[in-house]
Order: C-alpha cells, then structure tokens, then sequence
C-alpha cells in the first residue's frame, strides 16, 4: 500500500472521524457566510492569519495524535514509512509538551520505528553478502533487486506534520482570497497587521486578477509603513520572517537550557554542535561560517537578500537582528524595498498579472547541500579504507538521517560495514527502550531507574539530529 493510499485510510478511518467533529471551520462544505465569518475571526488575530491558522491546524494534529492515534495500525506504518515526524515538528513537541505527555507516544513511535529500521538495513546488507566471492570481494551488484532495496531504505515519505501544515497553508490562502472582494473583509485586511512576508508571497502567486490587484492595493501601505519602523522589533520581525520560523529559530536555546528544562522536569539536551552527529556538526559549522560572513560583510550580500529561500532569509533576518541592529536595518530594508519595487511594478502594469518566475537556487540551501555531500563522500571513502572501521564508525555517530543519504554513496564493502554498525546502535537503543516500558508495567515500576529513562530523547536525538539543519 502506498503513502497516498495510508493516508486517505488514516483520513477515512472511524478514529478520525471523532477527530474531525473538532476540526477548525475551514471546511469546504460549510455555509458560506461560516467560511466569512472565520476569515474575518483570524483577521483579528495578532499577526499574520496564515501563520495563526498554520500553528493551530498543526498543534490540533498532534494533541489527537498524543492522546488517540499513536500506535495506531494507520499511523505506524504512516510513521515507519517517515521514520517519524520531521527534525522541526519533533522538537517542536518536545519543547511544547510535558515530558509525561510526549514520553510514551514517541517512545512507542521509535520502538516500531527501530524495528522497521532493522529489518531494511538487514535486508540490504544480507543481500550484499550474498554477492560474497570467496576472494572476499564484492561481485557486480548493479541490480534492479539491490536498488530498489537500497532506495526503500533511503527514500522517505513526507512528514505528517509538513503535510497538514501545507494542507492547512493552501486552504487558509485559499479562503481568504476567495473573500477578499468582501467589503467587510477588506475592512478586516485593511485593519489587521496583514500577511508575513512568505505567506505574501503565495498570496500573490494563487491570487489572480481583481482579487491580486486588491492584495497588492491593501498590503503596499502596510510595506510602506513597516519599512518605515525598520531595524523591526521582534514583534515585528514575525512580519518579515513569518512566525513559525521564529519559534522554530528560538527553538534550540530552550531544549539547552537548564532552568526551562528544569521546569519541563526534563535534563537538558547536549544539542550544541560538538555533540551532534559528524555530518551535522560539520554543516552547521559552514553554515555558521556564512551567516558571519553575511552578517558581518553586509555590503556584499543585503541587496541580495530576496535571493535566499523564506527559511534562509529568516535565519539572516535574525542573526542580524540578534548581532548587530544597524546591519539589520540594512537587510530588512533592502528586503522590504525588493518587495515594494515588486508589486509597485505589478500595479504599474496595464494588465495586473503575476508572471510566474523561475525557480531561483537559494545560495545558503546550495551551500548547505554541498557541505552535506562533500562530508558524506569523505565518509565513504573512509570507512571502507580505515584501518579500524568500527571504531572509525563510533565516532562518528551519525544520525539516521544522514546514514540514509551516506549508503548511495557508498562501496558495497563499506555498506555492509555501516549497516552491521549502525544495526548494532540500533539494537542498543531497542533493548533501552523496551526495558523503559517494561519498568513502566506497574509490577515492575518499583525497580531502580537507570538510563532506559532517557531512551525515547535518545532515539529522538538519533533520528533527527541537530535541530534545523
């Protein structure tokens, strides 16, 4: 069964359909004056509705999935086939949620997940032993049967979570530009802070005719107006960056500090970069690298700011910000001026009409992508070559992620080194975990706790690795 197919029975299943009673009134078969009536109750929300709604759709998803769904038969072979959430939607809920209420709904998650995990990587490199001769070498194993096993074990479906977030994104835009023409509506827009600058951005890529020249009669005023308050405050800032990336950027200093953790009753996490996996510890260095370079050689880079994709443009937005106030001025205004000299063209034009652009590369994500592999071809390289291969393996430590992306990479001999490896750690953390929820039976739960009780934040760590990259 597919992913599409998993899906539409986990939507279809008579669990959800409790669920779904409690959904937000976005649904399309609502009476028009109820769809109305929700846009102009987010209009009133404190900044951008979009981002309102996204944060309210997502967190909606992942109370029923806390409290019901998990180790459900729909969304454990959903998650086995994602290997969980995303690295942003599973902090996310670290840092929102209790321990006591997140522990065994993720725990259980990885244990399912660990298995499935075990049984592919068995898959392959028993596979790849067969091809043994008796020199020790590899045969030729440039095969249908071994690449379609290698890419069931490094081609992932989507994250859950992403794809109710850009459900949640398309239907929001879509309801509202479909009343924009509204007078009431407009009133509402006219009044409100307006959309961030991403969610502007798709705005005016779905809007078409009256409706785009509206949006961009409305919100011009509003770019006016916030460049004119530029270096932004953080309240502001949601406008330029959008509001989820913000939390998602604050997102790393709370899951380290010690008093929040305290609080959460939960031991802080060693997520700064010299505890990371190899290859993201090297990542997120380069990437460090250049957002110093960017911030510090601003004259190079601010008129290139629309340039980087919304989550990039947000990580400079607010390193500047955090950094240096006069730089952020710079940036912010030659963004917010990019963006102005855009729709003034747009309404400048005799017939309003939003030509699509191509596809632009983002400089910091071809960086990001090139660190990656470079990294990961070093590694394959050494691990076939070293001396001491397991112990070579050890230190690296890398997470699931990029164990994935190394194994195309790799010679068939060093795929059977990793794979035996990496199926070691993964036994370990298996026997962990299961011995946490054996000590959470009531007849066990007077035992001594050890390490067990940290087992499900080690298999987070372990699969999604340093947070944002």
């Amino acid at each position: 069964m597919g992913f599409t197919d998993t899906l539409k029975n986990l939507r279809n299943s008579t669990i959800l359909k409790i669920g779904n009673l409690y959904r937000n009134k976005q649904s399309w078969g609502m009476a028009e004056q109820q769809r109305v009536k929700h846009v102009l109750d987010l209009l009133k929300k404190e900044g951008c509705p979009i981002c309102y709604q996204n944060n309210e759709d997502v967190k909606r998803m992942f109370t029923w999935f806390l409290l019901e769904y998990y180790g459900t038969q729909p969304w454990v072979e959903l998650l086995n086939r994602s290997r969980g959430f995303c690295s942003m939607h599973t902090w996310e809920v670290v840092t929102q949620h209790m321990p006591e209420q997140i522990r065994w709904p993720l725990g259980l998650t990885y244990l399912y997940i660990i298995n499935y995990d075990l049984e592919e990587i068995r898959t392959v490199v028993s596979f790849l032993e067969r091809y043994k001769l008796s020199s020790g070498e590899i045969s030729v194993v440039r095969n249908k049967k071994l690449e379609k096993l290698i890419m069931n074990t490094v081609l992932l479906e989507p994250c859950p979570a992403c794809i109710e977030l850009k459900t949640s994104t398309t239907n929001a835009l879509k309801n509202f530009l479909m009343y924009l023409l509204k007078p009431e509506i407009q009133k509402a827009y006219i009044n409100s802070e307006g959309l961030c600058l991403p969610h502007l951005e798709q705005a005016l890529n779905l809007a078409e005719g009256e409706t785009l020249k509206e949006l961009v009669n409305i919100h011009l005023p509003k770019l006016y107006l916030l460049r004119s308050q530029v270096p932004c405050g953080q309240e502001r800032l949601f406008l330029l960056t959008g509001k989820r990336f913000f939390q998602e950027f604050t997102l790393l200093s709370s899951l380290e500090d010690k008093e929040i953790c305290s609080t959460l009753n939960r031991p802080a996490l060693n997520l700064n970069i010299k505890h990371s996996c190899y290859v993201c510890r090297k990542v997120a260095l380069t990437l460090q690298g250049l957002w110093t370079t960017i911030v510090y050689k601003p004259q190079n880079w601010a008129n290139r700011i629309s340039e980087f994709c919304s989550r990039h443009r947000g990580s400079i937005l607010i390193h500047a910000y955090l950094n240096n106030l006069d730089i952020a001025k710079e940036f912010q205004t030659h963004l917010l001026t990019s963006k102005i000299e855009e729709l003034e063209t747009l309404l400048a034009a005799s017939e309003i009409k939003k030509d699509p652009k191509p596809p632009q590369i983002c400089p910091a994500c071809e960086v990001q992508n090139y660190a990656t592999l470079k990294v990961l071809k070093t590694v394959a390289d050494n691990v076939a070559s070293s001396v001491n291969p397991r112990n070579y393996w050890k230190s690296l430590d890398l997470c699931m992620g990029h164990f994935r992306k190394l194994i195309p990479l790799a010679s068939p001999a060093a795929i059977i080194y990793i794979g035996r490896y990496q199926q070691e750690k993964l036994k370990e953390l298996l026997i962990e975990l299961k011995e946490y929820f054996r000590k959470e039976d009531y007849r066990y739960k007077d035992e001594p706790k050890g390490n067990e009780q940290t087992a499900w934040l080690r298999a987070i760590e372990l699969y999604c690795g340093f947070p944002y990259l």
